[in-house]
C-alpha cells in the first residue's frame, strides 16, 4: 500500500438539515473509508503484521524465513514515552488579571487540573498519542458527565478509523461537522454546532446538540497527517527482508547439498551415508569418484554493515536517538546533545505545538461545560479565560538535577516571579500545585531575607573597620595594646 498521509475531509460551510446531511455524507464517505483502510494497515503493521510474514522465495522454497524486526514499534513507544511519559498539566499563563482583587484564576487552574486527574486525562493523553503517533490523528471527544458524577464533564478517545472532522472548504479551514460510525458500519452519529443527526439505514434522525459546539476534536502528528513511522516504512521493509535472507544463507549453509561425481549411488546407500556420516563407493577404471559437499560460506561481515546502514538511516529520518554511548562523554548534558537527543528534541516541541491548538479547543469545550454546571471548585474552573491557561508538557525532569534546582534559586534571587520559575526550571511535574503548595514557604524565605538584608544594612560602619584591623593584627601575628 502506497502511504503519504491521510486525506482531509472538506464540506460546505452552511446549516446542515436531514436532507443536506446525507449529500454531505455522501462526500465524507469515500474520503473517511480511504483513510479508515490506511489507518487499519498501519495498526496492523505496528502490531507486527508485515510484508515480509507474505514473502514467497522461489529457489529451495523449504528454507524461507520470515522475520519481523518491528522498528516501527520501536519508534512508536519512543515517541510516545518521550513526548507525553509525563502527564500534560495545565498552569496559570502570567498573572493575566493581576490587578483584580477577586481574580481567583490560579485556584480554577488548580480545580481543573482536579477534574482532569478524575478523568484519567493522563493515561487518555498516552491513548491518544498512540494514535497520532500510529497513524498521524487521533480524535477526543468530550461530552457533559452522567448524573451524579463528581466532574462537569467526561472524555473519550475515538478509534480514527471510526471517527472523522470535515474542515469548510474554504481559507478558513475550521471544523463544520465531526462524527462517528459504529462498528458494524450500520449506525452514522454525526455533529454539527447545533444538530446531532443519527444515520441508520439510510434514515436520518435530527436531534438537538446541547453543547453548542463540535464534541469530537482531532489532533494530528503534523501537517501532512502521517504516522511517525510512515516515512520509513520501506527501510524497515528492507531490515526485515535482509534478516530474512542472513537466516536462509546459515540455514542454507548447514543444509546444503550433497555432490556425487563419477560415482552411482541408490536412496538406500544415501540413507546410510547420513546415518553412518561415511560410504565407501566405487568408480569406473581411470575415472576418480568425488563425493563434495555444495557450499558457500554467506559473508556476515559485509551484510552487517549493510544492516547497520540501514538502521541508522532509519532512526535519522524518523527522528530518533541511537542507543549507543554517547561520542561527547558519558554526561547528562553530552548524551542530550549527542546521538540525535537533540534532534529529538526539536521533533518533541513541534509535537507540542501541533497539540496546543486542538488542545484550546477541548479546553474551551471543557470550561464551558464546568460554567453550566453547580459547585464553587466547577465554577472555579468555569470562571477561567483559554488565555489564563498555558499548556505544559513536562520531560526529563531529574537529569542534571543540581542544576535545574541552582536554576530556579538563582530565578527567585534574581526576583522572577515564582510561578514563572516554578514553570520554567523544569523539576515539578505540576508547576501550578507546586506553586501554590510552596507559597506559605517562599513568604517565610522572603522574611527571613529581608531580615538578613535588614541586618547588614543597619552594621556600624567603625565596628567593621575595627574587626577588619582586629583580623589583620591575628593574621599577621603581631600584638600590643590597641
Amino acid at each position: 500500500m502506497q502511504l503519504n498521509g491521510r486525506h482531509e475531509i472538506y464540506v460546505e460551510d452552511m446549516g446542515y438539515d436531514a436532507k443536506s446531511i446525507l449529500k454531505a455524507w455522501g462526500v465524507i464517505k469515500p474520503v473517511f473509508e480511504r483513510n479508515a483502510r490506511e489507518i487499519d494497515f498501519l495498526h496492523r503493521y505496528l502490531k507486527g503484521d508485515q510484508p515480509i510474514l507474505q514473502r514467497v522465495k522461489e529457489i529451495r522454497p523449504e528454507i524461507c524465513n520470515r522475520t519481523v524486526e518491528n522498528h516501527a514499534l520501536e519508534i512508536q513507544n519512543f515517541k510516545v514515552g518521550f513526548t507525553v511519559g509525563e502527564p500534560i498539566q495545565y498552569v496559570l499563563r502570567g498573572d493575566c488579571r493581576e490587578h483584580d482583587p477577586e481574580d481567583r484564576a490560579d485556584e480554577g487552574v488548580v480545580k481543573l487540573n482536579e477534574f482532569m486527574n478524575e478523568d484519567d486525562k493522563a493515561s487518555k493523553d498516552k491513548e491518544l498519542a498512540d494514535w497520532i503517533f500510529q497513524c498521524g490523528a487521533g480524535y477526543r471527544m468530550c461530552l457533559p458527565s452522567a448524573e451524579g458524577s463528581e466532574i462537569p464533564f467526561e472524555t473519550f478517545i475515538l478509534d480514527p478509523r471510526q471517527a472523522f472532522v470535515a474542515l469548510s472548504d474554504d481559507y478558513r479551514r475550521r471544523p463544520v461537522l465531526c462524527g462517528y460510525r459504529s462498528r458494524n458500519k450500520r449506525i452514522v452519529n454525526i455533529y454539527s454546532e447545533d444538530r446531532l443527526f443519527v444515520i441508520k439505514d439510510g434514515k436520518v434522525t435530527v436531534k438537538e446538540n446541547p453543547l453548542g459546539a463540535l464534541p469530537i476534536i482531532r489532533y494530528r502528528h503534523n501537517g501532512e497527517l502521517m504516522g511517525c513511522f510512515e516515512s520509513v516504512i520501506d527501510l524497515c521493509n528492507a531490515i526485515n527482508n535482509l534478516a530474512a535472507n542472513r537466516l536462509d544463507g546459515v540455514e542454507q549453509f548447514i543444509q546444503s547439498f550433497i555432490w556425487f561425481h563419477n560415482c552411482d549411488i541408490d536412496s538406500d546407500g544415501f540413507v546410510q551415508l547420513k546415518a553412518n556420516g561415511g560410504i565407501k563407493t566405487k568408480s569406473p577404471a581411470g575415472i576418480q569418484a568425488q563425493i563434495k559437499i555444495l557450499s558457500e560460506s554467506f559473508d556476515q561481515q559485509q551484510t552487517q554493515t549493510l544492516a547497520d546502514d540501514l538502521y541508522q538511516k532509519l532512526l535519522t529520518i524518523a527522528g530518533v536517538p541511537d542507543r549507543k554511548a554517547s561520542t561527547g562523554g558519558n554526561t547528562g548534558q553530552a548524551l542530550i546533545v549527542g546521538n540525535g537527543w537533540v534532534m529529538a528534541e526539536s521533533l518533541a516541541k513541534q509535537f507540542e505545538m501541533e497539540f496546543s491548538q486542538p488542545e484550546k479547543a477541548f479546553l474551551r469545550l471543557a470550561v464551558s461545560l464546568c460554567a453550566q454546571t453547580s459547585g464553587e471548585g466547577a465554577k472555579l474552573a468555569g470562571d477561567l479565560a483559554i488565555s489564563d491557561i498555558e499548556i505544559k508538557f513536562t520531560r526529563n525532569k531529574t537529569d542534571n538535577l543540581l542544576t535545574k534546582t541552582q536554576a530556579l534559586m538563582n530565578m527567585l534571587e534574581a526576583g522572577v516571579h515564582p510561578r514563572e520559575a516554578f514553570k520554567i526550571c523544569g523539576l515539578f511535574n505540576d508547576p501550578e500545585q507546586a506553586y501554590q503548595d510552596s507559597i506559605p514557604y517562599l513568604e517565610n524565605a522572603r522574611e527571613n531575607a529581608d531580615k538578613i538584608t535588614a541586618q547588614a544594612d543597619n552594621t556600624d560602619p567603625v565596628s567593621d573597620e575595627l574587626m577588619k584591623m582586629m583580623s589583620g593584627l591575628i593574621e599577621n601575628g603581631e600584638t600590643g595594646e590597641l
